[in-house]
């Protein structure tokens, strides 16, 4: 007989399923005769293990969810065999129901929920009592086993009441039977948000809307107590009452995204629900994050507003006719377009100036960054006009950044980008003004000027903040160049016997400045500078007379200087002829002197030109830097880093980088990083890998100690004779056929190698297996044997991962361990034997130890989590070395991959090496050694 759609579907998904299973070792029953829900339930045990979540591979994920979709779409195109079923009669067990019959609105169900309309909120408080005491005294005559009530309030004002009642058994009756001071109920045959009740679990619909009720959602009412309106005799199993019940995580999850629960009411319960907390918590926490957001913005626009809105704070800027044509240059077509920087002091309104040039720009805090702000991938050319960099510290982020700020006509600028590449994220920014603030302060203002690109002035359009607000007509501008000083005329004073303050006019620009030196220029200058000053009006009476403007203002400037480099003045007297009068350099070198009064190099005017600074009036020099710091540290020093180590790595990394700044913060000490690590070795200390890996609890320690206590009292004799058989499992693992996994199989647990510094990047020296206890089923070879002083002994290889208990019995039965123990010579022949083992479950079910005492075998378990306590573990350690060195050669002499039989072949070999003999047998021989340092660290885990 052919089979039918339905019977080929589900074939097809019996037959994936065992596939798979075998795949991932699980061990099912199925045939394509098993019914419905024996394949239901193995599809879901299969599908845990081959989810990608579970280590499993995505494709055949996807081929399991395809076939069994293939099953279910072909079961409800399919009609049931038979006659059609016959509409039931009579009150409905299994659902609830609701119906409006001749005798007016009915409830056929064993659960119901009714709502009562409704109360003005004056009269809640009372009516609330009085329903509560209603309910008290009807539940008998109701027969009702559970109910929850509550009151709420509309966003109306008005108030009502939700009552949901389960019954002892399914009724049938009339909603007048409810009616509560005239108000008849409206019965709902829905029990939660709109949804019916679940057929095929009814208990957990009706505590679903029990939990509907009794939640505390946004409407509910409170007491002028504070309590809330809600009373019940079946409440969460949280709560102190006697009957209760499991709320699952989806229950107020539902509540919160009706928006019925507010975010700090639906993170209690989700907490109290212990049910999917991490997944909810996070969308929680997402959510919380863009309200946030939307009200932190909202309440910016509402300040924003209001400050502009306020005359006496806010005023409205000037118009200004370079700011208006650089925007006017974006309503053209361009290949580029420039940038507009704003230069002047701190705190002078020009970031409030910028943001006046746009309606809605992005403003970016760049400070001294070296990457663009995070706030970049928020740009939206919809939504902003402009770009605001505010407050660059340095130049040299804008001239690094140019293929970005420039913007391309043609393609998007990648902004931020991992090494792979698998993450980033591009703008397109052709067309998009983007404006510059920077301060007097900022590093690298000469690129304004020396730049390729910045000192173009097709590239950048420079404004002068705030003198660009006081721009004067063409006549005025040109009587004030006629009376200025001539450029040539510097004027000086002396204010003090190491300050000295130059006025004069430097650079193209015309703008005056003011810069306290040392007082090396010559006397014939000086003369100059008073006769100025006297006629500008100064106090005469002053041995060192100055402007009263620079009385009491001027800092001491004081910078370490080359005797063949030249001062301050005179730094600027050369930008002033190179600048202004367009001097050649050996006429400007004829002219001036360095400090030693000789004629300085064309190299270094060159150098000074070059590194001037405008805003600080000179060319920086960095002498202060030069030295090296101190390199040995003393006594106090070294006593002071053991301290901080000792106490410092008990709480976090504490490298010498940590204890650098620990010295400068609390010591005001500063050494170089190697210097501390030398002061580290001397004391003893190394940088080597952490050695304990595990800490106990008291009580397991307490456990450990006693087992450790009770083997080093043994005599060497008597533990020889006690320690029969040490015995565990370990899951070995074949070598990939890929040749790419193969090399990382073969690389992972090399720690360290000999390389250059520059070579961490290196792609040929790459090579790790992240996951190394991860291993498919098809490469997993489990193997289960001991040890004691006669060598090492295999007991049996198994398929599965783990022994169960009926395989455990059937190996023991058939002589397998009692044959592994003699072959080790014990020291009782016939025994009775003991068999050191960890707490294995199959181990110790009454089947196994039946069958391990018809053998004459008792069991001596180590405490839980204690590897160290078992010797066998160092000896599996041992055997994975060994395999690995032997991949390992096989890689280097480019043999194929070795297969299934012949890797357990080499493991059968190994293990009968005289040379494993000799490491069981002495792995053995020191267990007693490893109990007395266990004992010595009061339970602590064993090292050797």
């Amino acid at each position: 007989m052919p089979a039918n759609l339905k019977q080929r579907a589900k074939r097809a998904l019996v037959t994936l399923l065992l596939a798979l299973a075998g795949a991932y070792g699980l061990q099912v029953t199925l045939t394509r005769e098993s019914t419905d829900v024996e394949v239901t339930r193995v599809f879901r045990r299969v599908s845990i293990k081959v989810h990608p979540d579970k280590g499993g591979a995505a494709a055949d994920a996807q081929r399991l969810n395809a076939a069994r979709d293939a099953w279910v779409q072909a079961s409800q195109g399919t009609k049931p065999p038979g006659r059609p079923a016959h509409a039931q009669a009579g009150p409905v067990s299994a659902s609830s129901a609701v119906t409006n019959g001749r005798e007016g609105l009915r409830i056929r169900s064993e659960a119901v929920l009714l709502t009562y309309q409704s109360w003005p909120a004056g009269e809640a408080p009372g009516a609330w009592q009085r329903f509560c005491v209603f309910v008290a005294a009807s539940v008998t005559a109701w027969t009702v086993k559970h109910w929850a009530a509550t009151m709420e309030q509309t966003s109306g004002g008005d108030c009502h009441l939700h009552l949901m009642v389960q019954f002892t058994s399914a009724v049938d009756c009339g909603s007048a039977r409810f009616i509560f001071e005239g108000v008849r109920p409206n019965a709902s045959p829905n029990d939660y948000l709109g949804e019916g009740v679940c057929r095929n679990k009814l208990q957990q619909s009706i505590n679903r809307g029990m939990f509907y009720v009794w939640a505390d959602k946004v409407g509910t009412l409170r007491l002028p107590s504070g309590e809330t309106c809600v009373a019940a005799n079946y409440e969460p199993c949280w709560t102190e009452a006697r009957r209760t019940y499991q709320v699952l995580g989806k229950w107020p999850e539902a509540l919160w995204k009706q928006r019925k629960l507010t975010s700090a009411k639906y993170e209690q319960y989700l907490f109290l629900t212990r049910d999917g907390v991490l997944a909810r918590k996070r969308n929680l926490d997402a959510v919380r994050e863009h309200e946030a957001a939307l009200a932190e913005a909202a309440l910016i626009e509402a300040t924003t507003k209001r400050l502009r809105s306020n005359p006496e704070v806010y005023r409205a800027f000037p118009a200004v006719p370079a700011a208006e044509a650089w925007l006017a240059t974006f309503r053209e077509d361009r290949l580029r377009y420039p940038l507009l920087i704003v230069h002047g002091p701190s705190q002078t309104g020009k970031t409030e100036w910028v943001k006046s040039l746009f309606k809605r720009a992005l403003e970016l805090k760049v400070g001294s960054l070296d990457i663009f702000p995070e706030g970049m991938r928020a740009f939206d050319r919809d939504t902003h006009d402009g770009i605001i960099l505010d407050d660059v510290r340095d130049l040299k982020f804008i001239a690094e950044h140019q293929d970005k700020l420039q913007g391309k006509y043609d393609t998007r600028v990648e902004f931020a980008t991992t090494p792979g590449g698998t993450c980033a994220y591009r703008k397109y920014l052709f067309a998009v003004p983007v404006a510059v603030t920077i301060n007097n302060s900022t590093r690298n203002l000469d690129f304004l000027r020396a730049h390729d690109w910045l000192g173009s002035e097709r590239n950048r359009v420079l404004v002068h903040f705030p003198d660009i607000l006081a721009q004067e007509p063409a006549s005025t501008v040109a009587q004030k160049e006629a009376a200025r000083v001539p450029e040539s005329q510097v004027a000086v004073c002396i204010s003090g016997p190491f300050a000295l303050c130059i006025l004069g006019h430097v650079a193209a620009r015309g703008s005056w400045v003011g810069m306290p030196v040392r007082p090396v220029v010559p006397h014939a200058l000086t003369m100059q500078g008073h006769a100025l000053l006297a006629s500008e009006g100064t106090d005469r009476t002053s041995p060192h007379a100055c402007p009263r403007s620079c009385l009491g203002t001027m800092p001491l400037v004081q910078e370490v200087r080359h005797p063949q480099s030249l001062n301050f003045a005179t730094e600027r007297q050369v930008v002033v002829l190179r600048e202004v009068h367009g001097c050649a350099w050996e006429d400007i070198r004829s002219r001036v002197r360095n400090l030693r009064g000789e004629r300085p190099s064309l190299s270094l005017l060159k150098r000074v030109y070059k590194g001037f600074s405008q805003a600080k009036g000179r060319r920086p020099y960095k002498y202060r830097n030069c030295g090296r710091r101190p390199v040995k540290a003393t006594k106090a020093v070294q006593k002071f880093l053991v301290q901080r180590l000792l106490a410092l790595r008990m709480h976090c990394v504490c490298t010498s980088g940590t204890l650098q700044r620990e010295l400068l913060a609390k010591r005001g000490v500063q050494l170089d990083e190697s210097a501390i690590r030398k002061a580290l070795r001397r004391q003893g200390y190394f940088w080597l890998p952490k050695a304990q890996k595990r800490k106990y609890s008291a009580e397991r320690r307490q456990e450990r100690l006693r087992f450790a206590r009770s083997v080093v009292q043994l005599s060497r004799a008597r533990l020889r004779e006690k320690l029969s058989f040490s015995m565990d499992g370990v899951l070995l693992s074949l070598p990939p056929r890929d040749p790419t996994d193969r090399r990382n199989y073969c690389a992972h647990g090399d720690g360290y190698m000999w390389r250059q510094r520059g070579e961490a990047g290196m792609e040929r020296l790459a090579g790790q297996n992240p996951y190394p206890s991860q291993v498919p089923r098809a490469r997993a070879v489990p193997l289960w044997g001991g040890l004691s002083e006669g060598g090492f002994r295999t007991v049996a290889f198994h398929k599965a991962r783990k022994f169960t208990a009926e395989e455990w019995c059937r190996v023991v039965q058939t002589g397998k361990l009692q044959a592994a123990i003699t072959a080790l010579q014990p020291v009782r022949r016939h025994g009775p034997w003991k068999v050191l083992c960890d707490n294995e479950a199959f181990l110790h079910t009454a089947a196994s130890r039946h069958a391990m005492a018809a053998e004459n075998i008792t069991l001596w378990p180590v405490p839980a989590s204690s590897p160290d306590l078992n010797p066998v573990e160092k000896f599996w350690a041992w055997l994975r070395r060994r395999l690995r060195h032997l991949d390992r050669e096989d890689l280097r002499r480019k043999r194929p991959p070795i297969g299934m039989l012949a890797f357990k072949a080499r493991v059968r070999a190994v293990l009968a090496s005289q040379r494993a003999q000799r490491v069981a047998s002495h792995i053995a021989a020191g267990f007693k050694k490893t109990c007395k340092e266990v004992v010595s660290k009061k339970g602590g885990m064993a090292r050797s």
